[in-house]
């Protein structure tokens, strides 16, 4: 696994996937301290900022592992593949939460 998250990038790209992954999990790990977080009383007073810093944060993690490794190989048809993906992916989840929240 480290092999894999360490490896440079192939010829011609500008990052490899292992890198983009690593990235990935990075800020998923900061999402999910910033979601327990808010048990300590004190963060509770800021749950407006934190929840809305961890919103954006796990969606910009869903997005960084679809950013193209050659950006020399893309496509005006796989960049707009790429982008209406990942906003059907974020807007699904967007739904799906507002849904839930009004249940509640």
């Amino acid at each position: 696994m480290w092999h894999f998250l360490f490896q440079p990038a192939k010829a011609g790209s500008w990052v490899s996937s292992g890198a983009l992954i690593l990235v990935q999990n990075a800020l998923f790990v900061v999402v999910a301290v910033l979601l327990v977080s808010l048990f300590v009383p004190g963060v509770r007073d800021c749950l407006d900022g934190v929840a809305t810093l961890a919103a954006s944060l796990a969606v910009t993690a869903s997005v960084v592992n679809s950013l193209p490794t050659n950006l020399g190989a893309e496509t005006f048809d796989d960049a707009l593949g790429i982008v209406m993906t990942q906003t059907h992916i974020v807007a699904g989840c967007i739904w799906v939460g507002g849904l839930a929240a009004s249940r509640c």
